[in-house]
């Protein structure tokens, strides 16, 4: 259900033209749902780690996924 979730989210970025239109649905959907249950099973929060600054990392994570790192040229949407 997760991942027909996020997939159906892919196909909406993609007829608004906000993500790629060669992407493979399905399997980045896959690729999203496992990296977003292996960072919050797997990534335990430091000593002194708050519900907040999880939020901020979880914030973080997802606009690194989505942006990507790179400074995009005024020209490109």
């Amino acid at each position: 259900l997760g991942r027909s979730n996020v997939a159906e989210i892919l196909r909406l970025g993609i007829r608004q033209g906000l993500f790629r239109d060669d992407l493979n649905v399905d399997s980045v959907a896959m690729i999203l749902q496992d990296m977003h249950l292996g960072g919050y099973m797997f990534n335990s929060l430091p000593d002194g780690d708050d519900a907040e600054s999880l939020r901020v990392r979880i914030t973080l994570g997802i606009d690194v996924v989505l942006n990507g790192l790179r400074v995009r040229d005024a020209e490109t949407p």
